[in-house]
């Protein structure tokens, strides 16, 4: 018997191209499709982070006298850890999950900004930016219409928060000790003043001798928290004397002819301002202030919730007393002074408890005025600014 041969033929090449080029095509959508899931995965795990690092910023900024960190590596990374002091807030800051750098921080006390690098691995992602309100809490508010102690500024809650312990390794005996680094917790022995931007001076006491400014950030931007700034010789022209941007908080200062001098965008918030000029016998000519605002350069100055008692000097020269607890002159404009409580004034001349003449418009508004702060003194002067909410006598 014959064998019977098949008539089934094999497959043709054109066929075999066919299905591998099929093969391929569903191959290469699944590589794409991982591949963008893995990416979109990745720039999930750096928003994540990103937010996570910010949340740690904002404890920190809450724990460490209302600052933020300083970035590493020359002011462009994230601090590999994040803590103020003994409190660890992130042992372990996370990393960039492709290319496993630190993410990329760039700011200052008081405002940052923090991203991820774009990589070919990593989509260009919007940075978060953290920045307090203007004014830090607890002076945000308005005073109440009966300010009590514990609310204001005073001697109990200003100056440093622990005692300062160290002592500044020079000292100033009449001339400057100028500063190139944050420093906490120190004894300074002389005036001070800032040698580079955005230095931090905190829970020190400056015990100035200086005919100037015992407090002076030349270099502007600094930060200067829970101090005692003194003027020891009770002979200089200020205590505090503001840079362009610099920020005063809950210092308690006192001694010299006037309380702060002024700088452009400064803000001046819950200090304790206080016996200026107290022992002086000829200095400061014919008045003392509590903040001076002057020139018309002068603006974007705020002066919050700050405490000012006794700042016409104690002296009773003859000549000498109060042009006005907040002294705006010269043209200064679009300043602010907001929620203050002047309490007791003394002094031989009759003066103003805002004088703002000639200036241009300044917006003062929410003040407590003490009933003993007023005898003998006008509550203005002149000048087209916004007074509003202003209390006397509550």
């Amino acid at each position: 018997m014959g064998k019977k041969l098949s008539t089934r033929g094999g497959y043709t090449l054109l066929e075999l191209l066919v299905v591998i080029a099929v093969i391929a095509v569903i191959t290469g959508i699944g590589v794409v499709s991982y591949s963008g899931t893995q990416k979109k995965s990745r720039d999930t795990r750096r928003k994540e982070d990103l937010n996570s690092i910010a949340l740690a910023l904002e404890q920190y900024f809450t724990l460490c006298n209302f600052l933020y960190p300083t970035p590493d590596v020359s002011g462009t990374k994230v601090p590999v850890s994040i803590a103020c002091g003994a409190q660890v807030i992130m042992a372990n800051v996370p990393t960039d999950p492709s290319t496993k750098a630190r993410y990329n921080m760039t700011g200052t006390a008081t405002s940052y900004s923090i991203c991820a690098a774009p990589t070919p691995q990593a989509t260009l992602i919007p940075p978060v930016v953290g920045q307090p309100p203007a004014t830090n809490p607890p002076g945000t508010n308005p005073p109440a219409a009966n300010p009590g102690v514990a609310d204001f500024p005073s001697a109990l809650n200003t100056g440093p928060a622990v005692a300062p312990t160290k002592t500044w390794p020079t000292a100033g005996n009449g001339t400057w000790i100028v500063v190139t680094q944050n420093a906490d917790g120190y004894i300074f022995n002389g005036c001070v003043k800032t040698g580079a931007p955005g230095i931090h001076i905190t829970n020190s006491e400056i015990r100035g001798n200086c005919a100037t400014s015992q407090l002076y950030d030349e270099a502007g931007g600094g930060v200067f928290e829970h101090n005692n700034i003194f003027d020891v010789a009770h002979a200089g022209a200020s205590t505090i004397g503001c840079g362009t941007g610099s920020r005063f908080f809950r210092n308690n200062a006192k001694g010299a002819a006037d309380g702060v001098k002024e700088g452009t965008n400064c803000q001046v918030i819950e200090n304790y301002i206080h016996e200026l000029d107290e022992y002086t016998t000829g200095f400061g000519g014919t008045h003392n202030d509590g903040v001076q605002i002057e020139g018309a350069g002068t603006t974007g100055m705020l002066i919050q919730k700050n405490t000012f008692e006794n700042t016409c000097g104690k002296s009773n020269v003859a000549g000498q007393g109060c042009a006005g607890a907040v002294f705006i002159n010269n043209g200064a404009a679009g300043n602010t002074v907001d929620g203050n409580f002047i309490k007791r004034w003394d002094g031989p001349t009759a003066g103003f408890i805002f004088h703002t003449q000639p200036a241009g418009i300044n917006t003062i508004k929410n003040n407590v005025i003490d009933c003993n702060a007023i005898t003998g003194f006008g509550v203005t002067s002149g000048g087209p600014s916004t007074f509003e909410n202003n209390t006397a006598c509550p």
